[in-house]
């Protein structure tokens, strides 16, 4: 059944994937001959389901007890059919666990030991499975992950992600709460490991940057882990983390954070180890031959304020040191000398932006601690503007700092130096500025955008709309692709054909494809579908 899912409309396909992962399929039993389980719905109501196999493992007969006469648009065969993928794998994952039971437990350790030596991935993947202490907490999280990649790569409302990572925010807040508790620090913090993991490799319409508040939720409660670890746990950690930081992507924010507050003595001593590892050059001294102390070393021997701020300043080229100096100096409310090492910092730290930003956003923080209004306003447009993203919790920051006339001014500013930005879109909706958003959505490759914006630009713009979705669609119907692409491609001249006076040109639309294209099945069966509803 290798490709079954090409027989199945898309919005089947994921309300039927919503609904296997959701584990309510029951009743599952199958056999050489056919698959028999039983569907709920939300509602409650519960659906038969049978499927019938050859004896290659494909389906031929397909019946479920819902009102759907056609089963391409049944999601509850669609359920069934990823319980059948899973159990399959299982069933082979069971032969290995038969292999295994088999063997005495010398020839397993054994042959771990043989394999491990020769692949130093496996063995670190050994390494994090072995922390792992409770099954079910990695299978509620491979779920959530699942769902997250699942969403991330459709064309859904913004809602949907939300509330996957409210789904996930909770899991994470459980499993800390738990794992504190059981005192399991180390399968928690693995846990978290996988998950930022996975936002570091994502890419998604990042809106309202819900990703940027997953991984400062996750550095949330690694702080909070961190405060109930042993001393040889948070060793642990503390090595995962800074063996991560060369490679982390969104994450390596946070990382630093983690490493500059928790471990200031260890992180330091990296620093100065680099240091130590460079030559006089362009005024900078080499400490190789001076021991440095952190911040809380010299507080611990009863230095003097004069004494700290001296022996700061001989190491100001360590980002750590001054990160920790910073931090004292916060401690003992010296706010201006804060001020005037933070901007200092934005300049020594220029080679990494990640640094620049955690500067910035200190103080971004401390300007509207004091009040100073003005400087608070110009550290959030320069995150603005230095950022990848477009940042809604910065925009909306921005616009309670001035009056209504004030903004005008401002968000012109704004719309001229973010326009080029991929995610600009959601910044001239909000303003509804929907003329910016169209000339947004006409210059962006593809539909997803104006379909994205659709409901705010239909009634105003609909000749243009029209334009881009007839343009658009003759393009996708050029390249030969699979049954869901012809799917969606359907649902997107479905979607053209509710702008106002469209009617005659969907229709001719669907004759040029068709004419054009006589031998693409799929293609062909698709477009006859929606010919029937705007004949």
């Amino acid at each position: 059944m290798k490709d079954w899912k090409n027989g199945f409309w898309e919005s089947d396909l994921d309300h039927g994937y919503e609904l296997f992962i959701e584990k309510r399929v029951h009743g599952y039993l199958f056999t050489k001959e056919k698959i028999i389980a039983k569907v709920t719905e939300e509602n409650n109501k519960e659906y038969d389901v049978l499927v019938q196999l050859t004896d290659d493992d494909q389906f031929y007969g397909l019946s479920c007890s819902c009102s759907h006469e056609d089963t391409g648009h049944c999601p509850h065969v669609v359920a069934i059919l990823f319980k059948y993928e899973q159990e399959k794998e299982q069933e082979k994952a069971n032969e290995l666990v038969k292999l295994i039971s088999y063997a005495n437990e010398q020839d397993i350790q054994d042959f771990l030991l043989n394999v491990l030596k020769e692949n130093q991935e496996l063995t670190q993947r050994f390494q994090e499975h072995t922390a792992i202490k409770n099954i079910d907490d990695y299978d509620k999280m491979i779920v959530i992950l699942e769902k997250h990649t699942h969403y991330s790569g459709s064309n859904i409302h913004d809602r949907t992600l939300q509330n996957i990572n409210k789904e996930l925010s909770e899991f994470l807040n459980s499993l800390i709460d738990t794992s504190i508790e059981k005192k399991q620090i180390l399968h928690a913090f693995e846990l978290m490991n996988r998950i930022v993991e996975h936002f570091d490799l994502s890419k998604v319409h990042n809106v309202e940057n819900d990703i940027s508040l997953i991984m400062h939720h996750c550095y949330s409660l690694w702080k909070k882990l961190l405060r109930h670890a042993s001393e040889p746990e948070k060793q642990r950690i503390y090595s995962k983390l800074s063996t991560k930081i060369s490679s982390a992507g969104q994450s390596s924010f946070y990382i630093q954070q983690i490493l500059h507050e928790e471990f200031p003595e260890q992180y330091f001593d990296q620093d100065q180890q680099k240091l130590d590892q460079t030559s006089e050059n362009g005024g900078h001294f080499n400490y190789k031959n001076k021991r440095l102390l952190s911040i809380r070393q010299m507080e611990n021997l009863n230095y003097t304020d004069n004494q700290i701020h001296q022996r700061a300043r001989e190491s100001w080229q360590s980002p750590t040191i001054r990160s920790q100096y910073i931090d004292y100096l916060m401690q003992k409310r010296a706010y201006e000398e804060a001020i005037t090492v933070l901007n200092e910092s934005i300049v020594l730290d220029q080679h990494s932006s990640d640094m620049v930003t955690l500067h910035r956003y200190a103080l971004k923080n401390l300007y509207h601690k004091l009040g100073k209004k003005e400087l608070y306003a110009e550290q959030i447009l320069h995150l603005l503007l230095e950022g990848e993203t477009v940042d809604m919790n910065l925009i909306h920051q921005l616009k309670k700092t001035y009056s209504i006339d004030q903004w005008e001014e401002v968000r012109e500013n704004l719309f001229e130096k973010l326009k080029y930005r991929t995610d600009v879109g959601l910044f001239y909706s909000k303003e509804r500025r929907y003329d910016l958003l169209l000339d947004y959505v006409l210059k962006s490759p593809g539909l997803e955008e104006a379909s994205r914006y659709f409901s705010f630009l239909r009634k105003q713009f609909p000749e243009a709309l029209l334009q881009k979705y007839e343009y658009e669609l003759r393009r996708m119907a050029a390249e030969t692709t699979t049954r869901l692409r012809y799917h969606k491609m359907a649902l997107l001249i479905a979607e053209m054909a509710t702008l106002p006076s469209s009617t005659i040109s969907v229709q001719l639309l669907i004759k040029e494809l068709k004419e054009k294209y006589p031998r693409r099945k799929a293609m062909l069966e698709e477009l006859k579908k929606l010919e029937k509803t705007y004949k």
